[in-house]
């Protein structure tokens, strides 16, 4: 069953897994509610990791053709906020991994005297694999050889966390902890393997998204 997670105003979280240290760009392309704005300047951009820790700031930020290119940013799920003078723009959650598009739309509308651009509602349905935890623990296991399952059952308890493409692509696994890494390759090799993940949803669109499951959920269910 997925599991919808509604936020109101700024709640969102990343979970860290000692993620991959590899910058990528992000590219932002303006959505106008209005034909006679013609948006050319992001004043200021707030990307922060957790609601309340903003981890960079970016200023002056022009755009070519109403794009605009948000450099070295690491590997997870951030929020952007954004501040002009002249036009409100609703802030956003993205996720940056090596397999996604990276490519976000934002939306711009003049301001208005005495309007409220600070509350919005984000509605999100996590990644989830056709047919549940059963479904995912039966695929995982199929090809698994007898070691392979018994050095799973012997670990200690563990978290893998990693992100789901648009394209239903599994990438950038991370672990919570050090393990063998003979049970790392037999894990990424399994998930990456698995052809039935269904994308995360947000506010009804399909988007990258990112997941974490404990050993105990999808391993050995």
């Amino acid at each position: 069953m997925r599991i919808t997670l509604t936020l109101i105003a700024i709640t969102l979280t990343i979970i860290v897994f000692g993620q991959d240290s590899t910058r990528f760009s992000l590219t932002l392309k303006c959505r106008q509610n209005n034909s006679n704005i013609s948006l050319s300047l992001l004043d200021t951009v707030y990307l922060s990791s957790t609601p309340k820790q903003t981890k960079k700031i970016y200023t002056d930020i022009h755009s070519s053709d109403s794009i605009f290119i948000i450099p070295d940013i690491s590997i997870g799920k951030y929020r952007l906020e954004f501040f002009t003078h002249d036009y409100f723009i609703s802030r956003i959650s993205v996720i940056i991994c090596s397999k996604c598009e990276n490519n976000f739309v934002i939306s711009a509308s003049p301001k208005k005297p005495g309007s409220n651009c600070n509350n919005f509602t984000l509605v999100e349905v996590s990644p989830d694999y056709e047919g549940g935890l059963k479904a995912l623990s039966k695929e995982f296991r199929k090809d698994l050889t007898k070691n392979e399952r018994n050095l799973i059952k012997s670990s200690a308890d563990f978290k893998v966390h990693f992100y789901v493409t648009k394209q239903g692509k599994v990438c950038d696994i991370s672990f919570s902890q050090d393990i063998a890494e003979e049970l790392k390759n037999t894990i990424i090799k399994s998930l990456t393997e698995a052809l039935h993940w269904q994308p995360a949803i947000q506010n009804g669109k399909i988007v990258d998204g990112e997941l974490s499951l404990d050993k105990r959920d999808f391993l050995l269910n």
